[in-house]
């Protein structure tokens, strides 16, 4: 989400931004007309059946093109780590708006408005996409 809300400040505050770079960033397609919406409640209770082991899972599949190193377990830890936590239920609700903000405002049609030279690298491995999971399988 960061590509977002960096191509939002830039859009707001352009004084403020010398140059842009994107790496793999949500919002370059706009998924709610794709996928069928789910509402923040129903995100929050997708994020509560989380456990460490969907984590590590969810990261193998979209972020590593399916394949696992054992350097990867490092990068999974703090995602991981999070479901273990006695306030997991705020950061799994935290998840739920910032899912729905995604979905909802894709940054897509604000790309043109940027003045500000921009760099924007894809990876040819990152899968993520929001509501893969509610789309027909060769959609997603």
């Amino acid at each position: 989400m960061g590509g977002m809300l960096a191509a939002r400040m830039t859009l707001i505050s352009p004084a403020k931004v010398e140059r842009l770079s994107l790496v793999n960033p949500i919002g370059l397609e706009d998924w709610k007309l794709i996928a069928p919406y789910r509402t923040v409640e129903e995100n929050f209770a997708q994020e509560l059946r989380a456990k460490p082991e969907s984590t590590k899972e969810y990261q193998r599949v979209n972020y590593f093109g399916g394949g696992w190193k054992p350097e990867y377990e490092a990068l999974t830890e703090i995602l991981a780590g999070w479901t273990r936590h006695p306030e997991y239920r705020r950061v799994a609700w935290n998840a739920a708006l910032t899912s729905d903000m995604i979905f909802t405002q894709p940054v897509l049609y604000e790309f043109g408005r940027l003045k500000t030279p921009t760099l924007l690298v894809i990876g040819q491995r990152d899968r993520t996409a929001i509501g893969k999971d509610r789309v027909l399988k060769e959609v997603a």
